[in-house]
């Protein structure tokens, strides 16, 4: 017998990496204190592969870094071109504050303020 056969593919969401066409797309969380200052991070592609990251002093949470051709094959290109993986900087807000921190904070906030 002759006809088409339909295949509907549903891909369960990661709970770490979001595809955006042939984009990767993840998180990479860092604390408030690591972004003021500056930091190096490293970020794990989902094919196992490890890239450094230099978090510049005072960079913005939502900050985005980019590795090109770290993506996905595009499957219809004849070329094998790929995506990239897109890392996004993402706060840490510290859940357990002592006393003193606390105080820290409301001082510095109160200049903040004062500007």
């Amino acid at each position: 017998m002759n006809g088409d056969l339909d295949i509907t593919f549903r891909v369960k969401p990661h709970e770490k990496y979001r595809r955006v066409d042939n984009n990767i797309i993840v998180n990479l969380p860092v604390t408030i204190l690591e972004a003021w200052d500056g930091c190096t991070k490293t970020i794990e592609n989902i094919d196992g592969t490890k890239h450094s990251i230099q978090v510049s002093p005072l960079t913005k949470s939502g900050e985005a870094y980019f590795f090109k051709n770290e993506g996905f094959i595009d499957p219809r290109s004849p070329w094998g071109h790929r995506g990239d993986l897109i890392v996004l900087l993402e706060y840490i807000t510290p859940k357990n504050l002592t006393r003193e921190q606390k105080k820290l904070l409301e001082e510095f906030y109160n200049l903040e303020k004062k500007k």
